[in-house]
């Protein structure tokens, strides 16, 4: 798992660690049952208190992306209604974010498909 965080942010460190693990999630880097890294190897690797990597899971199973199991960890859910939810709530503000700029859906559309080319 490739984590990192920025003490210079703004957003508190659980929720970069949450975004994250969310974006590793909804790309399919983790599969249904696979275990998340313990609570203390991620606060070691990331040089960060216990308990801001226990909210961060804790957000996670909020958000129906893990389900935890005491005393045997955080595992990932199978909840694909939910990674769609989150897929479908990006975009939405991507299509937002676009308006605000002076774009309309056509405009966003033809910048998806040349993203699309390039990769």
């Amino acid at each position: 798992m490739n984590l990192s965080i920025n003490t210079g942010s703004n957003t508190p460190l659980y929720a970069q660690i949450t975004e994250q693990l969310e974006q590793h999630i909804i790309l399919g880097q983790y599969k249904f049952g696979d275990k998340l890294p313990s609570l203390r190897q991620v606060s070691k690797d990331l040089c960060v208190n216990y308990l801001t990597v226990k909210q961060a899971y804790s957000e996670l199973e909020k958000r129906g992306l893990v389900y935890i199991e005491q005393g045997k960890g955080a595992f990932i859910s199978s909840n694909q209604s939910r990674r769609q939810e989150v897929i479908h709530q990006k975009c939405s503000d991507l299509v937002e974010l676009a308006k605000q700029v002076g774009l309309n859906v056509n405009d966003l559309t033809e910048i998806l498909r040349n993203i699309e080319e390039e990769n």
